[in-house]
């Protein structure tokens, strides 16, 4: 199957010292943009990439995004699974969700602190995956997000606790939810985040195999083929993290 690699951008937003659920989740920049390779969590990866913390009196959200570069993909992957090595730490679930299209970050740019609130309500994954550390989680991806692999040139997620953060429920007590994992520029690309996928049917491929269909079958009774039009449907959900 083919590979498509994480970008060297991933970058893990931090918004911390909120005194609110509300704030920390509903904030419009994070405190702190940690990218890939920063000195803060030092040698490509971090064991607090995806975190929901209250100590009692403030509150704390971590969010990793990432950038795939996806333009020589023409036809909607049939499947596909992120996989992303996990890191020391896994008491947090997580989910998979689309950024918006408008944030800095992409293939060759670092997310910056306000790319915090570019994540929108998209899921591209189930909810409350379970974490694992010193292998691979292997999370498939949804119709969503391979149709985004076929249509857009650059593929911005986010990876964020499910439980808490996603379904915006404020924990209420005191608790400290991470998971952690390695990044794209780690040393050793054994370790490296990348979405493997199988090679999809293009909607002009089906036209002509129904159309191939449909003729065979009309000259057994004597009839003439008509061309087929296919229509398809979609919802576009509004920018932002919202309920």
């Amino acid at each position: 199957m083919p590979n498509i690699n994480a970008a060297a951008t991933d970058t893990t937003l931090i918004a911390t010292e909120h005194s609110t659920w509300s704030a920390a989740r509903g904030a419009s920049s994070a405190n702190t943009a940690v990218p890939d390779a920063a000195p803060f969590f030092g040698s490509d990866r971090a064991n607090i990439a995806v975190r929901v913390g209250f100590d009692g009196s403030e509150y704390t959200i971590n969010r990793t995004m990432m950038a795939f570069d996806v333009s020589g993909i023409s036809q909607v992957p049939a499947s596909a699974t992120l996989k992303i090595y996990g890191f020391q730490l896994a008491s947090s679930d997580v989910v998979i969700i689309k950024v918006d299209d408008s944030a800095t970050g992409n293939t060759s740019s670092n997310f910056v602190v306000g790319d915090y609130s570019k994540v929108t309500t998209t899921k591209y994954s189930a909810e409350n995956l379970s974490w694992q550390v010193g292998q691979y989680n292997e999370i498939p991806l949804n119709l969503a997000c391979r149709a985004a692999i076929q249509t857009q040139s650059t593929l911005k997620i986010a990876i964020v606790n499910s439980t808490y953060d996603f379904s915006n429920s404020d924990p209420g007590t005191t608790i400290n939810h991470r998971a952690g994992m390695y990044f794209a520029g780690f040393s050793d690309a054994n370790f490296r985040p990348f979405i493997s996928y199988t090679t999809g049917v293009s909607k002009q491929q089906k036209r002509n195999r129904r159309r191939k269909r449909r003729t065979k079958g009309a000259r057994s009774r004597g009839f003439s083929a008509k061309s087929i039009v296919s229509t398809t449907g979609g919802k576009t959900v509004a920018n932002g993290f919202e309920d």
